[in-house]
């Protein structure tokens, strides 16, 4: 099943050379990103990565013929680490993706008056009477 988010490369009947060009523009402009990073960048496992945001992030793969035109090819670059990775993803492609689902949950516990003690509802009586004068107090000074 070949994902939406694949890019694709059509290296066919091009030289190791163009190839390790198209690979090496791709991982400058984009495509430099890996699930390691990833994971880093979320402080989650690689495995929840790979199940949860890969598949919906851009990528390209570097094939046995990629990545033998770029170590060949591309010994000098700056991405020489990124090489011996299968998939690399776009940093474009995360950012927007950490963007548009992430949400923030926040813990809330839900107590009951009848759960608490005679002393924390007394204690709450008193704080909801201190808030109601106040209100009433700020509603007289407005009129």
């Amino acid at each position: 099943m070949e994902s939406e988010f694949l890019v694709k490369i059509n290296g066919e009947g091009q030289t190791l050379e163009s190839i390790a060009s198209l690979y090496l523009g791709l991982i400058k402009d984009d495509f430099n990103m890996t699930i390691d990073e990833m994971a880093d960048y979320l402080s989650c496992s690689y495995d929840y990565v790979q199940k949860n945001i890969a598949p919906y992030v851009h990528h390209i793969y570097i094939n046995f013929v990629a990545n033998k035109a770029l170590n060949q090819h591309g010994d000098k670059s700056k991405y020489i680490d990124l090489f011996t990775k299968r998939k690399l993803f776009s940093r474009i492609g995360f950012q927007q993706f950490v963007l548009e689902e992430s949400v923030l949950l926040c813990d809330r516990e839900r107590y009951y008056l009848n759960e608490l003690s005679a002393a924390a509802r007394e204690r709450l009586e008193v704080i909801v009477k201190n808030k109601r004068k106040k209100l009433l107090l700020q509603k007289d000074l407005r009129l």
